[in-house]
């Protein structure tokens, strides 16, 4: 029977970047949440959705189709407002790197 190998023997690392896991494990550490929601400000355009998802560890913000509040999806998953910012912070950090504007 053949042996299982573990996805990091001899290099073989497959859609992994260890700085993207250990900057996630860090933030995990120091309390900030997986998702939260913003409330989109800076769109105004008629079909721009109202909230945004940010997701911790992604370089991506998620349109959200509801008619609830950024605030009132965040109460929901126990995610509180400096949460929230924290997120968007790093969220946004990320966007500026990956479009080489850092």
């Amino acid at each position: 029977m053949a042996q299982k190998r573990h996805p990091l023997h001899r290099g073989q690392i497959m859609n992994l970047n260890l700085l993207d896991y250990f900057r996630n494990w860090q933030l995990t550490r120091q309390g900030v949440p997986e998702i939260a929601y913003i409330d989109n400000t800076w769109d105004t355009s008629p079909n721009a959705p109202r909230v945004m998802a940010v997701r911790r560890g992604a370089s991506e913000i998620f349109p959200v189709d509801t008619t609830l509040s950024a605030a009132a999806l965040n109460q929901a998953v126990g995610v509180d407002w400096e949460q929230a910012e924290a997120l968007q912070a790093t969220a946004f950090v990320s966007l500026l790197r990956r479009s080489g504007a850092l």
